[in-house]
């Protein structure tokens, strides 16, 4: 059984295959179909939120139910101006390490970097 298709309209690439049940045929349309939904040439969105954004998403969604929900929001922003605010995508160890460096540099107490540390975490 030969079978022809335009996924993508008329103006679209035009897909020939033969098949030898109509089974087949029905099963690999159904495939090509689905394949044009899916929309691959426009490639995968980039995600463009800053950090500060999800921590912001973080907060709404899980900080909020803490106690001390609102001290934990606040260090995490303070965190993220510190290391410049950062794409998402680019936050890297060496990022973060940097911001621990100026943490260590300064009077901060021990136990301080080592909460915020297990808060970016």
């Amino acid at each position: 059984m030969v079978w022809r298709s335009f996924p993508n309209g008329r103006d679209g690439k035009r897909i020939r295959r033969q098949f030898a049940t109509k089974g087949e045929a029905q099963s690999y349309e159904k495939f090509v179909k689905e394949q044009a939904q899916n929309k691959p040439w426009l490639g995968e969105k980039v995600d463009k939120r800053r950090v500060i954004e999800l921590d912001e998403l973080w907060f709404n969604t899980h900080v909020i139910t803490l106690a001390d929900g609102e001290k934990r929001q606040t260090t995490m922003a303070f965190a993220c101006e510190a290391m410049g605010n950062p794409l998402a995508t680019e936050f890297n160890a060496k990022i973060f390490a940097s911001y621990r460096e100026q943490q260590l540099s300064g009077k901060i107490t021990r136990s301080s970097r080592v909460r915020r540390l297990r808060r970016v975490r």
